[in-house]
């Protein structure tokens, strides 16, 4: 709503709704936080108990007659083509210090911008949308992930999403968690 700018004497923006405004988006945020957590810890573990080699790994990995791993390079995916356009081996140094091999299932590329779409926090669901398809899209063709890794991060987003707001939510109704700041902004929150 707005207000005339001579009963208040403002530029003409009602302060209760820019107060509205910006609860709802500090609401949505953490939401966003919160529903991502759990989804990054969620994967981490199946990462962990169920490690799966991405598509690069099986490109560069070199087995026997009988199955067993001979040797493997590191590979920069997709992102070699990047390295050699510009000269400078960035991502070749960035994947041949990297500690984790076998987490490419869920796709935690897909899953945090699928977080984001689905808690709000976009400019519109369409942009988060065009988001999410283009993420997903960039590790498929670069080689990061496998379609079903692709789909296990939008399910387990998706999975966790509903768990977290049909059954746990500490943002719901007057069970806001308390942040341990003051009165007000904890009450404008």
């Amino acid at each position: 709503r707005v207000v005339s700018r001579e009963r208040n004497g403002t530029s003409g923006i009602n302060a209760e709704h820019g107060k509205q405004w910006y609860q709802r988006r500090v609401r949505a945020c953490l939401r966003s936080l919160w529903c991502g957590g759990i989804v990054c810890s969620a994967s981490v573990l199946t990462q962990l108990f169920f490690p799966t080699a991405p598509p690069w790994f099986n490109e560069s990995a070199v087995y026997d007659s009988e199955g067993v791993l001979l040797s493997q390079a590191y590979n920069e995916a997709g992102f070699q083509r990047v390295d050699a356009h510009y000269g400078y081996h960035l991502f070749h140094e960035m994947y041949i210090r990297s500690p984790i091999t076998f987490g490419s299932f869920p796709s935690l590329h897909v899953a945090f911008p699928t977080v984001i779409l689905m808690n709000g926090s976009w400019i519109n669901w369409q942009f988060g949308l065009f988001h999410v398809c283009l993420i997903s899209w960039a590790a498929l063709y670069s080689h990061h992930h496998y379609m079903i890794d692709v789909m296990g991060g939008f399910l387990l987003t998706f999975f966790v999403y509903q768990v977290y707001h049909k059954v746990w939510n500490p943002f719901r109704g007057k069970r806001v968690v308390r942040l341990g700041l003051d009165q007000e902004t904890e009450n404008f929150i």
